[in-house]
């Protein structure tokens, strides 16, 4: 009976079932039990890798945000430092103009991921520690990301004095 298969002589190779033919298919791609335990194994590293990255994109978003804090809060200063005055406050994503000159070139309080707000409050009573404070500070930070703005919040809230409504943290400027 001759194999269905296409089959060659090959003298050196030998099988129990069939002395001296080896049977070779004629393979033009994958099996569809093949190409399903791709797609599995795949879907697996997916589905372990995207929640990794999300959350390591968000730290290094927290950070980027961080560092912005500082740079508008360095500003802030060196105006007050100058003038003996704050800066006005402004809406979200808007620089103050008093802090063009002493922000880094082009720096933008719209950043894609959150918005930028700086805010400042008179107290007619100044503070209860500090009544002679007329004035109180604050960058505002919003994002549509609840996870962003928890991870932001774990950045900065241990080591600054701010409060939280929603996606939105303000954390207080302090004048040191």
């Amino acid at each position: 009976m001759m194999p269905t298969h296409s089959a060659r002589r090959d003298p050196g190779v030998h099988s129990s079932d069939s002395p001296g033919w080896v049977f070779a298919r004629d393979r033009r791609g994958f099996t569809i039990i093949e190409i399903l335990v791709v797609m599995i194994v795949v879907g697996v590293l997916v589905k372990i890798a995207l929640p990794r990255y999300h959350e390591l994109r968000n730290q290094a978003v927290a950070g980027k945000m961080a560092g912005d804090y500082h740079a508008v809060r360095l500003a802030a200063y060196a105006y007050y430092t100058e003038r003996l005055a704050w800066p006005a406050e402004a809406g979200p994503g808007v620089v103050p103009p008093e802090l063009v000159s002493d922000l880094p070139e082009g720096f933008d309080f719209n950043r894609g991921e959150y918005v930028l707000d700086w805010e400042n409050w008179a107290l007619p009573s100044g503070l209860p520690q500090f009544p002679g404070r007329d004035m109180l500070m604050a960058l505002s930070v919003s994002t549509s990301d609840s996870a962003l703005a928890l991870t932001i919040l774990n950045k900065l809230g241990s080591r600054t004095v701010h409060f939280n409504v929603g996606n939105t943290t303000t954390f207080v400027i302090v004048p040191e």
